[in-house]
């Protein structure tokens, strides 16, 4: 098989998410509308409440791991189709759409709605100690005792 054709199969098998998403919906512990809440609400990995602009959402998705895992799928599925597919409707620049399409798609079954991804710098350690060295006293001191 070449490998344009295998980029296509990677973009004609994409559509089996939507089996994965109506799976997943069949399954919450809470109401769930395919009109009224968002597919991200499938993906929580934990029963919680969710704050959106228009008012709180119960979600709770005991096989969210199906969806989370079609999403990363799908988005490498979609990747893969938009560099090995060579039509002229799928080069240039609606590639590299393609590609940060699949990679979103990617980021959200590996970060799911109701988890935060901390992209901040650790702060910086405290006192005159090198940030190595941080809590090296409470270990060596452990188990040491002064005098008989």
């Amino acid at each position: 098989m070449s490998l344009h054709r295998l980029g296509v199969v990677a973009w004609l098998v994409q559509p089996l998410y939507l089996v994965a998403e109506i799976v997943t919906a069949t399954a919450v512990g809470v109401p769930y509308s395919f009109v009224d809440n968002t597919i991200s609400d499938l993906g929580a990995s934990a029963c919680t409440t969710v704050a959106y602009p228009f008012g709180d959402v119960a979600v709770c998705s005991p096989w969210h791991l199906v969806l989370n895992t079609a999403f990363v799928v799908t988005g490498v599925l979609m990747v893969v189709g938009a560099l090995l597919v060579r039509h002229p409707v799928a080069g240039g620049w609606v590639r590299w759409l393609w590609v940060v399409a699949g990679l979103s798609s990617v980021g959200t079954g590996l970060v799911p709605l109701d988890r935060d991804l901390d992209l901040q710098p650790p702060d910086p350690p405290t006192g005159d100690r090198m940030p190595h060295e941080q809590g090296t006293d409470d270990h060596q001191h452990a188990g040491h005792h002064e005098g008989g």
